[in-house]
């Protein structure tokens, strides 16, 4: 029913033409019109504009370009969700485009239904907050977020339990990554990671993509291998491409080289399909200095020349990274580069116990977070504790892998059956095929 308080004269002429100029632009569908009247009421009478349909808009205006042009304009986009809303065609093209527009979108669920994997496509990068019926509660929740000048969506995935919250992998979770995506198994989870390189390798052309070489390392080439041919030519395009570690005294010939594992798993196929890269966009560490340049100096110019884009990082299961051992660092270790270190026997056991020498070759822990995009590979049982205590503990040096969350723009991408064991199902996207998630990660 139309209510007396919109329609009226005077409300029409105060509202009529707005623009939604750095306004909250309440998305909704009409079963919850009541619910947006009392929001919006409580909103303004705290200084926080808003504007949604039909109120904003001029009698006789064409609607499509009224809110085409509200939501271009408005400082966020509200999604009051419900199953109908979910249903609409017009909350989906509202929401559509306050993505398009790069607008933040934060939602409230009103009911306890699920987003559809068309609606989720957006807002699987956030939290949603929960309607419990105290409406004092939600209500100030909103403002708090609402009255800032800068809409921070990830602050939304922590406020849900914000008054009883404790729990430090809650604030982790919550505050840190960019988003989880699990996959029901190692090869899916390869097949998303391939994508987003593929996909950056094409938007930064002058940069650097650094491979894994830890136990993920072969589902990401499967991966790659696997989608090559849907790109034209080499997929990677003219991106470069380095492996984060080599074991330092052997030939890339040797069983426990970490070139040899790309080679054999990724280039060399590639080569096969005639999708390789050039040989002048390999620029490998070489555990065996064939230069009178040092490896770690060569890789040092490339890093300088062509900054890393991309970085999926192995975790491994004792937690230590990149072979940084646990214990014995300090926090210089964030701005490492390119460098030879000693490993000890256990990190020297995930390496490879058949290997003779304790040193391997490193692009360093500054390498790692100054990457545009950090993604955390862990795709068995065996790296549970590794992704717990990355999200659990405080951030130490002497635990190196806590050291990830210092990285602005970072993922993990694991298995169902890590997220299920350590218990964030609720963080956690879990239903989106690789195509789709890579897609997220990459919005």
């Amino acid at each position: 029913m139309e209510d007396k308080k919109v329609f009226n004269l005077s409300n029409a002429i105060k509202y009529e033409q707005s623009d939604g100029k750095d306004r909250v632009f309440i998305s909704y569908q009409s079963n919850s019109f009541e619910f947006v009247l009392k929001l919006s009421d409580y909103l303004e009478s705290n200084g926080v504009k808003t504007w949604y349909a039909p109120r904003n808009i001029k009698f006789g205006s064409m609607w499509p370009a009224k809110l085409c042009e509200a939501i271009k304009n408005c400082k966020v986009l509200l999604l009051l969700y419900t199953q109908e809303a979910d249903r609409s065609k017009h909350v989906m093209r509202e929401v559509q485009l306050a993505d398009d527009f790069m607008k933040p979108i934060l939602w409230l669920k009103l009911d306890n239904s699920n987003p559809s994997k068309t609606l989720k496509y957006f807002l699987s990068l956030i939290q949603s907050l929960e309607w419990d019926g105290d409406k004092d509660r939600i209500f100030s929740l909103l403002l708090k977020i609402l009255q800032k000048d800068k809409i921070d969506v990830s602050f939304l995935s922590s406020i849900k339990d914000v008054n009883t919250r404790n729990s430090t992998k809650d604030i982790a979770v919550n505050q840190w990554s960019k988003g989880i995506y699990a996959f029901p198994d190692a090869n899916q989870a390869g097949e998303c990671v391939a994508r987003v390189y593929f996909a950056m390798a094409k938007e930064n052309p002058d940069s650097t993509l650094l491979l894994p070489t830890g136990r993920s390392a072969k589902s990401v080439f499967y991966g790659m291998i696997r989608v090559a041919n849907e790109y034209d030519g080499c997929p990677f395009g003219d991106a470069h491409i380095m492996n984060d570690t080599e074991t330092f005294g052997v030939a890339p010939t040797h069983a426990t080289s970490r070139i040899k594992t790309i080679n054999d798993y990724l280039i060399n196929p590639l080569n096969g399909m005639g999708k390789g890269p050039s040989e002048d966009r390999l620029n490998y560490f070489y555990g065996i200095d064939a230069d009178d340049i040092d490896t770690d100096e060569k890789a040092r110019m490339t890093l300088e020349k062509y900054p890393p884009s991309a970085y999926g990082i192995s975790v491994s299961p004792f937690c230590e990274i990149i072979g940084y051992d646990i214990g014995s660092h300090d926090e210089s270790i964030v701005n490492d580069g390119p460098q030879l270190i000693k490993v000890n026997d256990e990190t020297k056991d995930y390496i490879d116990r058949k290997q003779k020498s304790n040193s391997i070759y490193t692009v360093g822990m500054g390498t790692a977070l100054k990457s545009k995009l950090l993604m955390v590979l862990a795709f068995d049982k065996e790296k549970c504790s590794a992704i717990e205590r990355l999200l659990k503990e405080d951030i130490d040096a002497n635990a190196p892998i806590t050291l990830l969350r210092k990285h602005p723009n970072a993922f993990l991408i694991l298995t169902n059956d890590i997220v299920e064991k350590i218990g964030i199902e609720k963080y956690a996207v879990m239903d989106l095929s690789p195509e789709e998630a890579a897609k997220c990660i990459l919005r």
